[in-house]
């Protein structure tokens, strides 16, 4: 038998898209058109980073560093708070030692009354480090029941760390006049031989770290409670029943100076 020829159809060069075989059951893919775009062979998938991409990673850079520079600043600055709290200036301490009386407490007229006197105490410094500066701008007052009676003012003195001293101070005070009803409350008392009186004590302190530079001032507020007897006789000295003290002193701006 002879062999027939077969002719295959030719296809369009015209015609884009698959191409059905009449021979075969499936399409085939027409080649691509040379108006389309070239298939893209670069299999490397690393692509550059974009500026907005390192913007976290500044951020955090920024907050370390921020972080850092606030602890550095904390322990500076916390450091010397806590070594002067922990070691710096104390409030003195003070106790009343005697009392000599050189006028009677009360005057000559009923309703007016004078003292003069003096008055010992000893001072004590519980700093460890620091020395304590009495300066000249103090006042000391005996009161009866919130009523001045006599004034005065402790001389100026330097007290070492861990030290006590002895002061003096001189208190007078010349025809006070009283309200009636206090005037017979403390005479009341003194016929009973115990007069309760109060010693307020204010005073600029200026504390120096050792041999350093750097000085701090202060303010002190202390006060005395005391019961006396024996205030109508100049020949023998009061006597001190009882007495208790307390002091507070609050600091001011540290300074250096020579």
């Amino acid at each position: 038998m002879a062999c027939r020829e077969m002719s295959y159809p030719h296809p369009d060069k015209n015609i884009v898209g698959p191409i059905r075989s009449e021979s075969f059951a499936f399409y085939v893919d027409a080649p691509p058109s040379p108006t389309s775009s070239p298939i893209n062979f670069n299999t490397n998938r690393n692509t550059n980073t974009s500026p907005s991409s390192s913007s976290p990673n500044k951020s955090q850079c920024c907050l370390i560093l921020s972080v850092i520079l606030l602890t550095i600043v904390t322990v500076t600055c916390s450091v010397p708070i806590i070594v002067f709290y922990g070691y710096g200036p104390r409030s003195p301490v003070f106790h009343v030692q005697q009392l000599a009386l050189h006028y009677p407490i009360f005057y000559e007229g009923p309703t007016r009354l004078s003292s003069l006197l003096n008055i010992t105490m000893a001072v004590e410094n519980p700093s460890t480090v620091i020395g304590l500066f009495y300066q000249d701008a103090n006042s000391i007052v005996l009161r009866y029941s919130d009523m001045p009676l006599s004034s005065g003012i402790i001389p100026p003195f330097y007290l070492s760390p861990k030290n006590e001293t002895v002061v003096q101070s001189s208190l007078s005070g010349l025809g006070v006049a009283l309200p009636d009803d206090v005037r017979k409350n403390l005479e009341d008392e003194h016929r009973n031989k115990k007069v309760p009186l109060r010693l307020n004590l204010t005073a600029k302190l200026r504390y120096k770290f050792a041999s350093s530079l750097i000085t701090f001032k202060a303010t002190l507020e202390a006060s005395c409670a005391l019961v006396l007897e024996n205030l109508d006789d100049c020949n023998t000295p009061p006597k001190l029943v009882s007495h208790s003290c307390n002091s507070a002193v609050s600091y001011w701006i540290p300074a250096i100076k020579a």
